[in-house]
């Protein structure tokens, strides 16, 4: 995501030692327009998000309509494959709103994070989002392979 000031957000995921397999956060990363991590972003540049200690995936990056990064991916509790069950573990959307110094907007969902569930057992991706000029988060991507759209209206 390119910004007005020429430097640079990009979004993944990582998985942080000592952490249990499959277990990854939301990566957030924003570098000055010379490639440099801009170290008054986060920590030291970076930003982990995790939601609920499981895999964890940021997919999509927008500006909102007042400069704060909106970061969109999916979730999932209990591993990243299907269970003995056959069905997959938990898993949901995953948005994050972030102010300018890399902080999670505490008025954005529950302490900057909200949580979408797919249906029990199914597995869902997101993989693309905008945020429209009200303010509402529209996320595109797929669940239990089939196309899904979804609309988050934030209470700002």
């Amino acid at each position: 995501l390119a910004l007005s000031d020429g430097k640079i957000v990009v979004a993944g995921y990582a998985e942080i030692p000592p952490s249990p397999p499959f277990n990854t956060d939301f990566l957030i990363a924003r570098l000055l327009p010379n490639g440099k991590m801009d170290r008054r972003f986060g920590r030291e540049g970076i930003l982990f998000v995790d939601f609920k200690n499981g895999t964890d995936a940021a997919h999509a990056l927008a500006l909102d309509q007042t400069g704060r990064i909106v970061v969109a991916g999916d979730g999932r509790v209990g591993g990243a494959g299907p269970t003995g069950t056959g069905h997959w573990p938990a898993g949901f959307i995953a948005l994050t709103r972030l102010l300018a110094n890399g902080r999670l907007d505490a008025k954005f969902g529950r302490g900057g994070k909200v949580e979408i569930p797919f249906d029990k057992g199914q597995k869902g991706e997101v993989t693309t989002m905008i945020v429209t000029r009200n303010g509402r988060i529209v996320t595109g991507g797929s669940v239990a392979r089939t196309g899904m759209l979804f609309s988050y209206a934030p209470g700002f």
